[in-house]
């Protein structure tokens, strides 16, 4: 038969459900809870770097004899400066759409990612986090690592001295063109020369799967000397059904953002951020992993993602669809992500490793439209699907099911035994993917213990001399 062998010893774990339900809680973890709750800070922390997910960190852009499309609309420079393009409320009101479009965009050329010619773009602000706690200069646009930082910092963490962050150019995923890997390792290595203790990693939705990618690209001595622990929170590891739904439909202002766009109708704004998304690798990174379905932990070919009244689509039709609505440039992307060395790879990050993610939520398992898939005219809303439909199996954070939160459970615990790191995992009921704070007591307790346990171990004690 096709039954995965690496199944035969979770013969208990039938569903995803009952593998959520009865998930082993660490002994170091509920010691850590208990310990921190009497214990609220420590002299000296173990420092901790923020790796942000899809959209979370603010973007800057300078342009150098753009090479426009719309030369009586687009500016061609921005004199030598650096101006923040996510998010800027004039980069994404109707006149400076097509501009903004047009600097965000990725394409595929002979195998490779090209942009838009005298346009670059950076994270702003790499090693702080006022790149993530914000997404503009102005402070109009809150990121939820606001109360990620406001967190730590009222438990005595301290902005560049052991709370950092690392926000980087989250429109590509794994297959990086700049030099974020080099940049990440190069503050690792800062903060723990400094400091003289090893570095956490905290990251969030897209971010464990960059992260990983970083730790899978690291020799295995240099991350046993400076790596502390990974935190994974709410993983996309085999991706999910809703960012395909979004390259269909487009997303409104409240979805994205949590706030309504009063500077243009619902539809445009559908099309305009279908146009952004599918032009992104980002974005097809977390679609749905082909592979075995339940098997794996990802989605086979009896599970259909996409109905419409002639056609079902699966995660092995992904093209197609992409075809089907006339997104020929995403299709390519689409292809070269699907390619990628990253993408099916799934090798154990070789540190401590903590998974945590939320289960209970409804999270969507296929969409149903009721109309055909076409190519749409410019601006035109794009179609939204009749009915969505939820597997219990499916449950998850709303976005992400417990399949893709769960393939860890799957494929690393004998490689993370074999190098004596830790693996544990912790569900929470009702968490939504885009929360973090339930997570945030266990992080911090967990990060206590790690202290007591490095200053039990480098504590000296002075013995007076003999008379």
């Amino acid at each position: 038969t096709n039954a995965n062998p690496k199944r035969k010893k979770r013969v208990k774990e039938t569903t995803y459900l009952t593998r959520a339900l009865t998930m082993p809680t660490s002994a170091l973890l509920s010691v850590a809870v208990a310990a921190a709750a009497t214990q609220s800070a420590v002299a000296q922390k173990t420092p901790l770097v923020l790796i942000p997910g899809f959209t979370g960190a603010s973007l800057e852009v300078e342009l150098k004899n753009k090479r426009t499309k719309f030369p009586a609309d687009c500016p061609t420079t921005t004199n030598g400066q650096w101006d923040v393009i996510w998010m800027d409320d004039r980069t994404l009101a109707p006149a400076g759409a097509v501009c903004f479009m047009e600097n965000m965009e990725i394409g595929v050329s002979n195998g490779k990612y090209t942009t838009t010619p005298g346009v670059s773009i950076r994270p702003r602000a790499f090693g702080k986090v006022d790149g993530l706690v914000y997404l503009d200069n102005e402070k109009k646009h809150p990121s939820f690592y606001g109360k990620v930082v406001d967190f730590f910092e009222l438990h005595g963490y301290k902005r560049e001295v052991d709370l950092f962050g690392a926000p980087y150019d989250w429109r590509y995923s794994l297959e990086r063109v700049d030099s974020f890997f080099s940049d990440l390792q190069k503050l690792v290595e800062d903060v723990h020369a400094r400091t003289g203790r090893k570095v956490a990693l905290f990251s969030h939705s897209l971010g464990p799967s960059v992260t990983l990618e970083f730790l899978r690209t690291r020799p295995a001595g240099w991350k046993d000397e400076h790596i502390a622990t990974l935190f994974a929170i709410t993983p996309v590891w085999s991706g999910n059904v809703v960012s395909v739904n979004y390259a269909i439909s487009g997303i409104n202002c409240r979805e994205a953002w949590d706030s309504g766009c009063s500077w243009v109708p619902t539809p445009i704004t559908r099309w305009f951020l279908r146009e952004v998304l599918t032009n992104l690798p980002s974005s097809f990174f977390t679609f749905p992993l082909r592979g075995e379905g339940e098997r794996d932990d990802t989605w086979g070919k009896e599970d259909v993602l996409i109905q419409t009244p002639s056609k079902n689509y699966t995660a092995y039709d992904m093209p197609q669809m992409m075809q089907d609505l006339g997104l020929g440039r995403g299709k390519k992307i689409l292809q070269k992500v699907e390619a990628s060395p990253g993408k099916a790879a799934f090798p154990a990050p070789g540190v401590d490793t903590y998974v945590f993610y939320g289960q209970g939520l409804p999270t969507p398992s296929k969409f149903v439209y009721s109309e055909n898939f076409r190519p749409l005219k410019q601006w035109e809303a794009p179609p939204k699907a009749a009915k969505v439909e939820y597997l219990e199996r499916d449950n998850g954070d709303g976005i992400c099911p417990l399949r893709t939160s769960l393939r860890s459970t799957l494929e690393w615990p004998a490689e993370q035994a074999k190098l004596g790191k830790v693996l544990e995992h912790k569900g929470y009921t009702g968490m939504e993917h885009k929360d973090t704070t339930a997570t945030l007591p266990d992080i911090l307790a967990i990060l206590q213990a790690r202290d007591r346990a490095h200053d039990a171990a480098h504590r000296t004690v002075d013995v007076p001399l003999a008379a």
